[in-house]
């Protein structure tokens, strides 16, 4: 009998967990800085595909990170800005475990939830931003996971930069693409 895509994806998905058991025992596999950052309250959001676009909101921007693990790579803070995040990954109750061992409390716990079935989760056009970073090669259906992205926005435009990660924006007027 052959198996589902999502029967399947859940078969083979746990060495996700292994991988960020061994992440966060490791303090980032040594890279303290990035562990560091990831626990920082107070750290400011480096991520251009979301700062370069935080002015056509108004003072307080929602994001969602989509597939964000345990930690959301998503800085907290953003100078004028009150940056409300939401972090959902399907593997969120294992991550919460994980953390637990290590003595690990996040600044965004990441809640249950996959990018397939956001609108399952959170009503449509409940964030400003929905952001995903070296997800979607982890989603047991990418195409979906594309398309509902956007639902989460009035108007919405998929931005991508090239390298397996992308934002999901609303959109209040004309939007200019690299292309």
């Amino acid at each position: 009998r052959k198996l589902t895509t999502s029967a399947r994806w859940s078969k083979e998905v746990g060495h996700e967990a292994t991988f960020w058991r061994d992440w966060i025992a490791t303090r980032a596999f040594g890279d303290e800085r990035d562990f560091a950052y990831r626990l920082d309250p107070d750290a400011v959001l480096n991520e251009s595909l979301i700062a370069e676009r935080l002015d056509r909101f108004d003072d307080e921007v929602s994001i969602l990170d989509v597939g964000a693990g345990p930690l959301t790579t998503l800085g907290k803070q953003y100078p004028g800005k009150s940056l409300k995040i939401r972090a959902v990954d399907p593997l969120a109750d294992q991550y919460d475990a994980i953390l637990a061992e290590a003595g690990v409390e996040p600044p965004v716990r990441t809640e249950p939830g996959d990018g397939e079935r956001l609108l399952d989760v959170f009503p449509a056009e409940s964030f400003d931003i929905t952001y995903s970073a070296n997800a979607l090669d982890h989603s047991y259906d990418p195409v979906q996971a594309v398309e509902t992205g956007p639902e989460q926005g009035a108007r919405a435009r998929h931005v991508h930069d090239g390298v397996g990660t992308g934002i999901w924006e609303v959109v209040t007027g004309p939007v200019a693409t690299n292309t």
